[in-house]
């Protein structure tokens, strides 16, 4: 036996079982780790050992401590030794929201397999509502309570039933005379669960006091903030859990799905000022810093993971879902809005923006599952088209405006934050930050598509450096014609799902593909997107694919980590980064407008003092009915106002030259 609390277990256990074998002759070893040992991992490793130095190695690790502590019932006795008191179990007055914040941390706790969450779930209820009453309810008090807590229609509450019969069988409830009790080792375990949700939600509040100390000096004013805040905090969770669930179930909303995390974080803006804290920078800064704190910690993580599974009992899971618990692979395509923002941040890092944060957290998550990233051809040439346009069509106006950190360009985006926060000097010059994707000056200046063919080629290979591999969908014509139809009528229903033609034949190319791949009952595929056009035609066609924005997805795959990857929960951060943004990105919309208007005349200065004076007038007119107005023809009417003399009349040589 040997005994590790070294973080890089693979090394030790490799020194250990060959120190071992040499000194001692032993040829079966039980190594104990304080650390999570991933099961694919360990097992590779031990087959390592064995054919090399002829060990048999076995594991315990932290997990496999844990689950022994609650099946042998000695959780008190560990908890105990940690400083942490667990009170004897005693009824209380049963409050539906109680009810279910347990029922969240014990699912996140106990842990849920993947196949078989609905029944792990409804147990959890069960359980939990015997455990409130002090260890005994009676068997109606147990269905009522356990429905009402997880939403459950009365179709369904036969399941609780059910779940109620399966645990007397198996031993962990006992019962008689229509009385349901939980045995020593199961009350242990609950009151050890309720007793570490106690000591975590303690050291959230120290956190949220240490946080808030700068911004509130009284302390008796700062414990009434932190109450109040730590409400917003559990609405956020929950809100949190409920839209990842959401994004899941219903692909159409998933554009949507995040909308309440933007009032719930708003509404802590509010409570923010509040308390006196007014300036609305210092108060941005602080609500990232709360959305931070609230998904980093272990309380909220366990909340938000325990409600995404209580949300999904009662709504219809994805294919990626059902994936994890089938043995089955998942191919994901990321599209043009999920691949710049990605490349932008695995080159250079996040930036601390939205949709870069976003993106890395999913491909993190990708790579852990070691899921099959594609990213179709069609795409790379959008991507390339824009890494052009960005040193064409921008590079005179990228230094002239901070609100340009909220272009749809991402590599424009990217470049202006990046050199906000590090700084010109350590960052670079524009030219030099799109030399690292493969973009020079020399070659900007060549024809358009001979331009962009050659940064496909670059572009690949950066792509396939991270593990994401390039291909040229081949659909069958019936498949894409399908996909013609189907995209024609999204875009025939609703405006806002209209775009060029370009860009829908790429993605007719990539449904075509998709409705090919979906007879191979062995792949999930998701594509990981913002555009909404896809969930509206996956909804629509049911379609064997699903949609997910990667803001979901990278959160639902956190949830399923393979091992020892701790779960992450992005989501309030990145609405939060989204709020802060929200006036850069209105002031980043009109110069994306001037840039496609103007094309490359915004190179001639006496123009683009003029755009920079009309987009200030234009974002501040319309800051409450963005949509009521032409852009395009009160840009027209600025000019013949403010641009006199030469200017005008070179702007007017330039189109007619061109």
């Amino acid at each position: 036996m040997q005994i590790s609390v070294e973080k890089n277990w693979e090394k030790k256990l490799r020194a250990d079982a060959a120190k071992a074998r040499k000194r001692l002759g032993v040829d079966n070893l039980l190594f104990l780790s304080s650390q999570v040992m991933t099961p694919p991992l360990f097992q590779e490793i031990a087959d390592d050992l064995l054919r090399t130095v002829n060990v048999q190695v076995q594991k315990m690790d932290a997990k496999d401590i844990a689950s022994l502590a609650e099946l042998r019932g000695f959780t008190r006795e560990i908890l105990g030794k940690l400083g942490i008191h667990v009170p004897a179990p005693a009824p209380r007055p049963f409050k539906r929201p109680d009810l279910r914040q347990d029922v969240a941390y014990a699912c996140a706790f106990f842990g849920t397999d993947a196949q078989a969450f609905r029944e792990t779930v409804i147990e959890n209820a069960v359980l939990a509502v015997v455990f409130q009453a002090g260890g005994s309810a009676k068997r109606e008090t147990i269905v009522d309570r356990a429905a009402l807590s997880l939403g459950l229609t009365s179709n369904q509450r036969v399941q609780t039933t059910s779940a109620i019969d399966r645990m007397l069988q198996d031993g962990r409830l006992s019962g008689k005379n229509g009385t349901v009790a939980l045995d020593a080792t199961a009350k242990d375990n609950w009151a050890s669960v309720r007793a570490l949700q106690e000591e975590e939600r303690s050291t959230l509040l120290a956190q949220l006091d240490a946080l808030l100390a700068p911004h509130v000096k009284n302390a008796a004013t700062r414990a009434d903030a932190v109450d109040t805040v730590m409400l917003d905090l559990g609405a956020l969770w929950l809100d949190t859990g409920r839209s990842t669930s959401n994004a899941l179930a219903d692909t159409e909303a998933s554009g949507l799905a995040h909308d309440p995390l933007r009032d719930r974080l708003r509404h802590l803006d509010a409570t923010l000022d509040t308390l006196g804290i007014i300036d609305k920078g210092r108060r941005d800064k602080l609500l990232r810093e709360l959305s931070a704190l609230a998904a980093g910690s272990s309380f909220g993580r366990a909340l938000v993971a325990g409600e995404v599974f209580i949300n999904l009992v009662s709504l219809k899971s994805p294919q990626i879902f059902r994936a994890f618990g089938g043995g089955k692979d998942f191919s994901v395509i990321l599209d043009t809005s999920v691949a710049m923002p990605l490349l932008c941040s695995l080159l250079y890092g996040a930036a601390d923006q939205d949709f870069f944060v976003a993106a890395k957290h999913v491909y993190d998550q990708l790579v852990a599952h070691c899921a099959t990233m594609i990213l179709p051809r069609d795409y790379l040439e959008e991507v390339a088209s824009h890494l052009r346009d960005a040193y064409v069509l921008y590079r005179d106006i990228v230094d002239i405006d901070p609100d340009l950190r909220g272009s749809k360009n991402a590599f424009v985006a990217h470049y202006v934050a990046l050199r906000a926060a590090e700084g010109e000097d350590k960052i670079g010059s524009y030219s030099s930050y799109l030399a690292a994707f493969g973009l020079t000056a020399s070659m900007a200046r060549g024809d358009r598509e001979v331009v962009r063919d050659l940064l496909m080629n670059k572009l690949r290979g950066r792509f396939t450096e991270y593990g994401i591999q390039t291909v040229a969908p081949s659909a069958s014509l019936s498949s894409k014609k399908r996909a013609e139809i189907a995209l024609a009528y999204a875009m025939q229903a609703r405006d806002d799902l209209r775009r060029e033609p370009i860009l829908v034949r790429h993605d007719v190319n990539t449904l075509g593909w998709l409705l090919d791949c979906a007879s191979d009952p062995q792949i999930a595929h998701v594509i990981c997107t913002w555009d909404r056009l896809h969930p509206y035609v996956q909804k629509h066609e049911e379609a064997e694919w699903d949609v997910l924005d990667p803001l979901a997805f990278g959160d639902v795959l956190s949830l399923a980590a393979p091992g020892s990857e701790d779960v992450k929960i992005v989501s309030p951060i990145v609405v939060a980064l989204m709020l802060s943004a929200d006036a850069e990105k209105r002031g980043a919309a009109v110069w994306d407008m001037l840039v496609k208007l103007e094309n490359e005349n915004l190179h001639d200065a006496h123009l683009r003092k003029a755009a920079r004076a009309f987009k200030q007038s234009w974002v501040k007119k319309t800051a409450n009915e963005q949509r009521s107005r032409n852009l395009q023809g009160a840009w027209e009417a600025w000019k013949e106002t403010h641009l006199a003399g030469p200017s005008k009349l070179e702007t007017a040589a330039n189109k007619k030259l061109k």
